[in-house]
């Protein structure tokens, strides 16, 4: 009898609402793309997209010379989000210029009677790593050519690589 009274105790607090789990936290502002070019020189360089967005979701499109080609998805977890947000700072990636090189250029400051001029540097049939951050409202691009003195967004392009883990649909 104590038994039935316990069951219709707990029966009375039941409201026969399921537990509800708390919304997901709002995706940050960010996405990061890097697209890597063909190559005329070497006929075996990777051709693909890859976009990293601010709630963790990686967008895959193979185009050429890789193993997955066509579209894949995966995701990402936040602390790797993390990861790339504080690489974009170290590099200052919104203070490179379009190939990736800081500014100002020495070249451009009223005060550098010492400088030589930059020369335009052509690169004919290397890949170009191209990638473009948007974040908290703010767009950069840089056309990394792959030929000038090492650029510092070279570190965020191999980066967005990891983080997106691009090795698993490029090597077959």
């Amino acid at each position: 009898m104590k038994a039935s009274a316990a069951i219709v105790a707990l029966a009375a607090c039941w409201t026969g609402a399921a537990p509800v789990a708390p919304p997901p936290p709002p995706a940050r502002d960010l996405k990061v793309t890097l697209d890597r070019t063909s190559c005329l020189l070497n006929s075996s360089c990777p051709v693909y997209s890859v976009t990293i967005t601010g709630d963790g979701v990686v967008l895959w499109r193979g185009i050429e010379r890789i193993a997955a080609l066509g579209d894949r998805r995966a995701r990402v977890s936040p602390d790797k989000l993390d990861a790339l947000d504080a690489a974009i700072d170290r590099v200052r990636f919104f203070e490179l210029d379009d190939e990736g090189q800081p500014l100002p250029h020495p070249c451009t400051t009223a005060n550098s009677s010492a400088c030589r001029a930059r020369k335009p540097v052509q690169c004919d049939g290397t890949p170009h790593a191209i990638v473009i951050v948007r974040r908290n409202g703010a767009r950069h691009r840089v056309d990394d050519p792959n030929c000038l003195s090492r650029s510092p967004a070279v570190e965020l392009e191999q980066l967005i690589d990891r983080v997106a883990g691009t090795q698993r649909w490029i090597a077959p």
